[in-house]
């Protein structure tokens, strides 16, 4: 499974699980859901200009691991995959085989881990974003002003 950036395409993402995670519950995804919203977080990963792998000057004062778990203890989103996907890169490829990512569309950061290797992304971009935290299924846990801003910001 490789994503290749500018332009971006996917191949297939891999099946797992999705689901949101809001005062202090779990509510998954409907299986019917899953793949489609996976196809977008991979869209969204692929829309970062920078992640902690390619790029670890501009995350230097940060600890992508207790950074995921941080943000673990917030409302986000919540990927497993069934295989991990692969990400094309700058200086190689980024393995993703789950993903924590805020329900605030002012989050500066979004994760990934395989294994016990996390890694942070930022400066993604607003369609991909929107993609994911602005879905049906996503946007009743927003917080107004991010609700506010998928509302606003529909391009």
């Amino acid at each position: 499974m490789v994503f290749l950036c500018s332009p971006c395409w996917a191949a297939e993402v891999p099946v797992g699980r999705v689901s949101v995670v809001h005062d202090g519950s779990r509510v998954s995804l409907p299986p019917s859901e899953v793949s489609e919203m996976l196809d977008g977080i991979a869209a969204f990963l692929a829309s970062c200009s920078l992640d902690s792998k390619s790029d670890p000057a501009v995350f230097a004062t940060h600890d992508a691991a207790s950074d995921w778990n941080a943000a673990a203890k917030q409302p986000h989103l919540y990927a497993e995959l069934s295989q991990p996907l692969s990400v094309a890169r700058r200086h190689g490829t980024v393995r993703a085989a789950e993903a924590v990512i805020p329900l605030d569309v002012g989050a500066p950061y979004w994760f990934t881990r395989d294994g016990g290797v996390v890694v942070a992304w930022t400066k993604c971009t607003w369609p991909a974003m929107r993609r994911i935290l602005c879905d049906k299924s996503v946007l009743p846990y927003l917080t107004r002003a991010s609700h506010n801003q998928c509302a606003t910001l529909k391009q």
